[in-house]
């Protein structure tokens, strides 16, 4: 009979073991299904930081390169600017010359007209 018990706690001992590791396997499960989570998580932030880190250095990138262009435009309307204060600088010349010949030409005229006026009294 000592061999029956045996075999009795034996099977006992294996639906128990059996059970046990039924119950291990499914926490092990559920912890790795929460670690995947957990890591997926991590790894949906380091992505997006790493994606906004590579937005920043493209824009710093096309903002460098766009530098001389912008560079080249300034030097551009500098000069054009430059070239304009000179023809207004020239303008400015021709009309003072134009109202000192205009002088001239009044004092001139009257001059004649005091002559005239002078003649015929």
């Amino acid at each position: 009979m000592s061999r029956q018990i045996n075999q009795d706690e034996l099977s006992q001992d294996r639906a128990t073991i059996k059970s046990l590791a039924k119950e291990v396997a499914a926490k092990k499960t559920a912890a790795d299904k929460e670690s995947d989570a957990t890591k997926k998580e991590a790894l949906q932030h380091t992505w997006l930081e790493a994606f906004k880190d590579l937005n920043d250095r493209q824009d710093a990138i096309q903002h460098r390169d766009e530098a001389p262009q912008d560079l080249q435009v300034c030097k551009q309307s500098l000069a054009d600017a430059q070239q304009e204060r000179q023809h207004l600088q020239a303008d400015q010349k021709a009309m003072t010359t134009a109202r000192e010949h205009l002088a001239t030409l009044t004092d001139q005229l009257s001059a004649t007209q005091r002559k005239q006026a002078a003649v015929r009294q």
